[in-house]
Parts: C-alpha cells; sequence; structure tokens
C-alpha cells in the first residue's frame, strides 16, 4: 500500500521506483529493529508478567522459609529460591486464581503459548487429570498444605553478569 502511493505521489517526490521501494525497506528495517519480531501482544504479556513479579515479591511465602520473615496478608504463592547444591533455579508458584488475574488482558490459551515458548512459564512432567496441562502439584513441604499452582521461572540474568565480570 505505501508502495502504491509512492509510485502515485513519483511526480511530488521526484523519486524513481526503486529509490520508493528502498526508502520502504529502509523504513521497514528501522521499525523491525526499534519493535523487534515479536508481536506487541507477546512483548506485552511478557513484561506483564515479569514487572508483576518484581512489583509482588512481597507476597509470597519463601521457601526454605525464613524464619525472620513475615507471612504476607494476601499470598499469592510460593517463591522457591535457588540451590546451588540441587542446581534449582529460583522460581515461583503462583496460585491460579492470581495468575489468571495476572492476564486477564489475555486470551487464556494464548497467553499460556506464549508464556511457555519465551520460557517463563513451565509444564510438569506429567499434568494431572482434571487440571490444565500448565498446573502442578505442589508439594507439602513448602507451606504445609498441597495445592497447585503455575510455575514461572523468571528471566536469569546470569549471562549479562557474567559479562560485567569479564
Amino acid at each position: 500500500m505505501l508502495e502504491t502511493a509512492l509510485y502515485l505521489a513519483k511526480d511530488l517526490t521526484q523519486w524513481t521506483e526503486e529509490e520508493s521501494a528502498q526508502a520502504i525497506l529502509k523504513n521497514f528495517l528501522n521499525w523491525k529493529e526499534e519493535f523487534g519480531e515479536n508481536s506487541r501482544e507477546e512483548t506485552s504479556l511478557i513484561r506483564i508478567l515479569t514487572d508483576w513479579l518484581l512489583v509482588n515479591e512481597a507476597s509470597f511465602i519463601e521457601y526454605p522459609a525464613d524464619p525472620n520473615a513475615r507471612t504476607p496478608i494476601k499470598v499469592s504463592g510460593v517463591r522457591v529460591l535457588a540451590n546451588e547444591a540441587k542446581k534449582e533455579e529460583e522460581h515461583y508458584f503462583i496460585y491460579p486464581k492470581i495468575f489468571d488475574e495476572i492476564i486477564e488482558e489475555f486470551p487464556k490459551n494464548m497467553a499460556h503459548s506464549i508464556l511457555f515458548s519465551s520460557g517463563l512459564l513451565k509444564k510438569p512432567k506429567k499434568p494431572e487429570n482434571g487440571y490444565n496441562e500448565y498446573i502442578f502439584k505442589i508439594s507439602k513441604k513448602y507451606i504445609g498444605k498441597t495445592v497447585r499452582a503455575y510455575k514461572v521461572m523468571p528471566f536469569s540474568d546470569d549471562e549479562s553478569d557474567s559479562e560485567k565480570t569479564e
């Protein structure tokens, strides 16, 4: 459409067809560089979830438990701290109601798919019958009772940290 407009305006611009095509290509490449290849929905959804985790970090019960920590008034789930001995990365178990509130402006299946593809949302090896494929059954050891939740692995800053130290 832009190419047609430029072609029709060639008397005003004094551009050849080749110059018009180059202008369109340059414009597209600039747009791609600024906004990337992901759709705005994907980028927005990922940003919403990661920002929500940063803002609501205090609403999680930590495991292993800190004896000096207070239990949050509104609990959003469990934050499992990294364990180098077990080679476990930090992750969050977010209760389904809370998770649904976070992604409410997006279609649920699309949000699950985007977050899974990005590496933020995990799937259990063997999903439980009667629950969606992303729901984990969390062990009693975390909070004293068995609950179900979504497992979210925040993006690691390890690569950027190692670049700074080298």
